[in-house]
C-alpha cells in the first residue's frame, strides 16, 4: 500500500460507512496483480480497505487472500487464507500493524462499533479456491442482504368478475381418416466403407502447461524445466523462453536476483 502498488488499478476497493458499504465476489492474491506482463494476471480485486474516520478512530482494515502460488508460493502463515490486518495512518505513514484474523473457508470476523456507529463490520470467506486462486467473500457495514422494507400493501382489488362465457361449442369435425400409407421400404443400404485410415493426431504440447507453475511445481513437474534467468517455467522439449528486459519486471524479489537489474522506486530498472 505505502509503495503505492496499488495506485491507478481497479483492483483496490475501499469500504465505508459513508461510501461504499459492502462487496460480495471474488478476492485474489497479489499473485494476480493485473499487469501485462504477469502471465497469473486477473481484474478481480486484491486489496480491500475498511476506512475509518480518522477522528473517529484512527484504525483501518486490510483484507487481502494470500494465495500460496507463484512467487508467493513459499508463504508459511496464512497460505491460502484470507488475512485481515488493523493498522492506523492511513496506510500512508510509519504504524505498527497486527494481523489480526486468518480465514478459512465458511469462516467469519466481526467488527463492532465500526467507525463509531452501531453497525457491525462483519467480513464472511464463502468459499476458497485454491485452484483458480482466488475467495469468494461477502464484505458488509450492516446487513450484506437487508430485508425488504415493508411487505406489499395492497392485496389485489377483486377476484374475477365474469366465469368464463360457454363452453367450446364444437368438436373437433372429425377424426384422422387415414394411418400412414405404408412402413418404410428399406433399411439403409450401406455401411460405412471402411475405418478411417488415419488416427486423431495429438495437438502439441503448449507451453503454456508449464508457464503458470511456480518454481517448486516446475521442478517437481518430468516435462517442465525452470529457466532461472528468465524466471518462468516452460516446456522441457520446447525453446527457451525470451529473456525478459528489466523494465518488465514486476516483482522486487525477482528484479533484485536478476543479475544486471535493481529495484528503484516501485519499478524495476538496469544497473
Amino acid at each position: 500500500w505505502q509503495l503505492g502498488w496499488y495506485e491507478g488499478t481497479n483492483q483496490l476497493i475501499t469500504i465505508s460507512t459513508g461510501g461504499v458499504r459492502s462487496y460480495v465476489g471474488q478476492l485474489s492474491g497479489i499473485v494476480n496483480y493485473d499487469h501485462v506482463n504477469n502471465p497469473n494476471r486477473n481484474s478481480n480485486p486484491i486489496l480491500i480497505k475498511l476506512n475509518q474516520n480518522q477522528k473517529t478512530n484512527p484504525d483501518d482494515y486490510y483484507i487481502t487472500f494470500n494465495s500460496k502460488r507463484s512467487f508467493n508460493s513459499e508463504t508459511v502463515e496464512g497460505g491460502n487464507q484470507v488475512t485481515i490486518v488493523r493498522a492506523s495512518g492511513e496506510g500512508m505513514h510509519y504504524a505498527e500493524s497486527d494481523l489480526i484474523s486468518k480465514l478459512s473457508a465458511h469462516r467469519s470476523y466481526t467488527i463492532t462499533n465500526f467507525d463509531g456507529t452501531t453497525d457491525s463490520a462483519t467480513i464472511t470467506v464463502n468459499e476458497i479456491s485454491v485452484s483458480h486462486s482466488f475467495a469468494e467473500v461477502s464484505i458488509c457495514i450492516g446487513d450484506c442482504d437487508p430485508a425488504p422494507t415493508q411487505s406489499p400493501t395492497l392485496a389485489p382489488s377483486q377476484s374475477p368478475t365474469l366465469a368464463p362465457s360457454q363452453s367450446p361449442t364444437l368438436a373437433p369435425s372429425q377424426t384422422l381418416t387415414l394411418a400412414p400409407s405404408q412402413s418404410p421400404i428399406a433399411a439403409p443400404t450401406l455401411v460405412p466403407s471402411q475405418l478411417p485410415s488415419i488416427a486423431h493426431t495429438p495437438a502439441p504440447s503448449s507451453i503454456d502447461s508449464c508457464s503458470t507453475l511456480n518454481r517448486r511445481e516446475c521442478k517437481e513437474s518430468n516435462d517442465c524445466i525452470w529457466y532461472p534467468t528468465q524466471w518462468q517455467c516452460a516446456l522441457s522439449s520446447g525453446p527457451e523462453p525470451p529473456y525478459l528486459p528489466c523494465s518488465a519486471i514486476i516483482w522486487p524479489r525477482v528484479c533484485n536476483f536478476r543479475k544486471g537489474c535493481t529495484w528503484q522506486q516501485r519499478e524495476c530498472t538496469d544497473e
